[in-house]
């Protein structure tokens, strides 16, 4: 009986002999694998951007740098697979095969390893987001060089990171997903109104730039033959005194509009009655080429129309930091009269990329006769006409004030004690 009992139970012990063996020879279910980002330990190699949006996005500067962003993971259960990272364009989740291994990939691999423990950072190179390699080509590790850096577009352009496990061809376990975007040229330059001088120093305006991701605009100059150096930048909003260099607020609203920079720029000669004039400025024939090089100019050796300056010669050549999003001019001060300048400027987008220089003009600082020089030069004796020549001007002019000021004072002192004092009778 024992023997025909084992018989009967042969089959079903062979069947859990065998599924036991399948199942301690294979690896782990593909849903075992776990996979998580510790969004607040990702780091990059280049300092993080001021503006909070940007700080993750990819520049043009990143990109040249060779930029690399490094991400902290913990996963689990990756026992005979492979951790992989792919970049995308598209919507596509990058899980799928298609989209990872086939003529129609939208895919490419950024980073491939085999992890060795439960925490793990996972560095991934700028570059190789920005060069995605030609189809049917998608293994994009270290493909990406400078030249990966050159763009023909200012949109910036969403890229997805997917971090996944992959035995063979297959997707296993967990995925996470990391977006961020690439930008790589900065916006068009604004449209230069004009360029005025005055006694050391140029002011430039121009029409603000309507593009959406705008920070700033920074403005460059060129010394024909010698760099400038360090030059302060004062805001629109500011006059300057020219025979001493004091600056006195602004009689208009201060907000930097073309107009009310323009009045600034011309209140010496206009309150002069036309008696003073501004320096001569001159516009300077444009390139005509365009791109990263430019064209030439009659104006600048290095600052040319469509050009986009190099790191270098943006520290060389920069008159001023970022201005503003709805800045109209910028005064460039510290410069040597009667030398020749060419002066462009461009736009900065919020990742801080710099775009193409703007047409470039001309204008040689000198100085120019202010209201005292011309109202005394036509006999005036008074003093200045306005709060800034009373108060700022030379001392003479104020002394000829202290004659009026102390008759005034006479007067009211006699009448002061001629008034009734109280108890007295008027009769």
């Amino acid at each position: 009986m024992g023997f025909l009992r084992f018989a009967q139970l042969w089959p079903a012990l062979f069947a859990a002999a065998v599924l036991t063996t399948l199942l301690v020879g294979t690896p782990r279910s593909a849903h075992a694998q776990t996979l998580s980002i510790s969004m607040t330990g990702i780091t990059r190699e280049q300092p993080l951007r001021r503006d909070p949006t940007g700080r993750f996005k990819v520049s043009r500067a990143d990109c040249l740098a060779d930029d690399v962003i490094s991400f902290p993971l913990i996963v689990g259960s990756y026992g005979g697979t492979n951790l992989q990272v792919w970049a995308t364009q598209s919507t596509d989740t990058c899980i799928t095969d298609i989209s990872r291994n086939s003529a129609s990939a939208s895919c490419w691999m950024v980073y491939s390893n085999t992890p060795g423990s439960t925490t793990i950072t996972v560095p991934i190179r700028v570059q190789d987001i920005a060069q995605r390699p030609p189809p049917p080509i998608t293994d994009g590790r270290n493909l990406g060089t400078v030249a990966s850096c050159d763009s023909t577009t200012s949109t910036a352009q969403p890229v997805t990171l997917w971090f996944m496990f992959v035995s063979g061809s297959a997707q296993l376990g967990a995925s996470a997903s990391w977006p961020t975007t690439v930008d790589l040229l900065g916006p068009a330059p604004p449209a230069i109104e004009s360029v005025g001088a005055g006694n050391t120093l140029l002011k430039l305006f121009w029409t603000m730039n309507s593009d959406p991701d705008i920070l700033g605009y920074k403005v460059f100059c060129e010394n024909m033959g010698s760099s400038t150096g360090v030059i302060t930048v004062y805001e629109a909003g500011t006059i300057f005194d020219s025979s001493g260099g004091t600056t006195c607020p602004d009689a208009g609203t201060g907000t930097g509009t073309v107009d009310d920079a323009g009045d600034d720029a011309d209140d010496a000669s206009d309150d002069a009655g036309g008696a003073a004039t501004d320096a001569a400025t001159d516009a300077c024939t444009p390139g005509t080429g365009g791109g990263s090089t430019g064209g030439t100019s009659d104006c600048g050796s290095v600052l040319v129309e469509g050009k986009v300056l190099t790191p270098e010669q943006m520290a060389q050549f920069s008159c001023s930091d970022t201005t503003g999003t709805r800045a109209e001019s910028a005064t460039m001060t510290g410069l040597t009269n009667f030398e020749r300048y060419a002066v462009a400027v461009v736009s900065s987008d919020i990742v801080e990329n710099v775009g193409a220089l703007s047409v470039v003009k001309c204008g040689t600082p000198q100085p120019v006769n202010g209201f005292d020089e011309v109202y005394r030069s036509a006999g005036g004796t008074a003093g200045g006409a306005s709060f800034c020549s009373l108060g700022l001007r030379s001392a003479a002019a104020r002394a000829q004030l202290w004659p009026a000021a102390a008759f005034a004072a006479a007067v009211a002192l006699r009448h002061w004690r001629r008034r009734p004092r109280r108890g007295e009778i008027q009769r």
